[in-house]
C-alpha cells in the first residue's frame, strides 16, 4: 500500500510540475501580450492626441476651431487639461465624433488658442477684447496668459492710478480686481 501510494504521490508531483511549467509558459505570453497591448494603447492615444477635433465656442456653437487635444492638454491644471484627462465623461455636440461644445463667448478664443499653441502671444490693445480675454482666461484656467492680458490692460490705461484703496472718492482710482473678479 505505501509503494501505491508513494506512485500515486510521484504521479502527482510530476502532473503539478508540469501544470505549474504550463502556468509559468502562460504568465510569460500574457505578460508579452501585455506589453504589447500597453504599446498599442500608447500608440492610439498619441494618434488619438494629434488627430484632429473640433471645439464649437459660442451659443449656439456660432464659432468653429479645429485644432487637437495635445495642443488643448499642454498645461494639465487647465480647464482643457481637465477636460481630456480621461477622468471625465465627453459627449460629442450634435453627434459629431470629435466635436464638442463650450458655452462660452467665442469671439476672441483664437488668442488663448494660440497660446495653447505655444504662438507668440498676441495681446489686442482694445481695452473691451482684453477685459473679455481677461474674463475667458479666469474660466480656462490659464493664469499667466490672464496675467499678460492684465498686464497690457494697466498699461493701456496708465492715465489712471490705480489701487486696491480707493479712499477718498477720486474717480481716477481703480481697483483692477473689481474689474475683473466676479464676486
Amino acid at each position: 500500500m505505501s509503494n501505491k501510494i508513494n506512485n500515486l504521490f510521484i504521479e502527482l508531483s510530476k502532473e503539478l510540475i508540469k501544470e505549474k511549467e504550463e502556468l509559468e509558459k502562460g504568465k510569460e505570453e500574457l505578460e508579452k501580450d501585455k506589453c504589447k497591448f500597453m504599446s498599442m494603447s500608447k500608440r492610439i492615444e498619441q494618434i488619438n492626441e494629434s488627430e484632429p477635433i473640433t471645439l464649437y465656442i459660442g451659443s449656439g456653437g456660432n464659432n468653429k476651431y479645429i485644432t487637437r487635444v495635445s495642443v488643448l492638454k499642454r498645461f494639465p491644471d487647465s480647464f482643457f487639461g481637465v477636460m481630456f484627462s480621461g477622468r471625465h465623461p465627453l459627449k460629442e455636440f450634435n453627434n459629431k465624433p470629435r466635436s464638442y461644445f463650450i458655452d462660452r463667448d467665442g469671439d476672441y478664443f483664437n488668442f488663448i488658442l494660440n497660446y495653447l499653441r505655444g504662438d507668440k502671444i498676441l495681446i489686442p490693445k482694445d481695452n473691451f477684447i482684453l477685459k473679455k480675454l481677461i474674463i475667458d482666461c479666469k474660466f480656462y484656467m490659464l493664469p499667466e496668459l490672464e496675467e499678460k492680458f492684465k498686464q497690457e490692460y494697466l498699461k493701456i490705461n496708465s492715465n489712471y492710478h490705480y489701487n486696491n484703496n480707493n479712499n477718498n472718492g477720486n474717480n481716477s482710482n481703480i481697483n483692477i480686481n473689481s474689474i475683473f473678479n466676479k464676486k
